[in-house]
């Protein structure tokens, strides 16, 4: 059986400096054709509940894209998604400090879009998720931030 992180995880996005949770672990992803050509796989890092670190990768067709996938993954056609299903394998990485995951935490809400802050003052959040010391912590301060009414 293929190893997977423990949920419930966060995924942080390197590249964008986003910041999600998932509740499930995913054996496949519906992503746009031009992350999967351009390898949008490599940016992320999962931090998972048991404190090891992931990463995962698109499992690609072996005999790599045909010319007209490579072209609609193209800038030209940005305005278009061209979606694909595409099953994932997961890949175990080391575990992680407290720190780092709450530095990323930190990262994505200053590059935040108010999603994360559509509910919360972006300055509380940041107190908050500076003060935790635990997985659990910035777990329960995550889903703080999903509620409309906040205590």
């Amino acid at each position: 059986m293929a190893q997977s992180p423990t949920p419930p995880y966060f995924s942080y996005n390197v590249e964008h400096h986003r910041i999600e949770l998932a509740e499930t672990v995913e054996t496949k992803l519906e992503v746009p054709l031009s992350n999967i050509i351009r390898g949008a796989d490599a940016s992320w890092i999962i931090y998972d509940a048991s404190g090891i670190t992931w990463s995962f990768r698109y499992t690609r067709p072996p005999e790599g894209f045909s010319l007209l996938s490579r072209l609609l993954a193209h800038p030209l056609f940005g305005l278009f998604l061209f979606m694909r299903e595409i099953a994932i394998t997961w890949i175990v990485r080391e575990p992680y400090q407290i720190s780092e995951l709450r530095d990323a935490y930190l990262r994505g809400i200053e590059h935040d879009d108010y999603w994360l802050t559509r509910f919360v003052d972006e300055a509380d959040l940041k107190r908050r998720v500076k003060a935790c010391q635990t997985f659990q912590e910035l777990l329960l301060t995550w889903r703080w931030t999903k509620t409309e009414t906040p205590e």
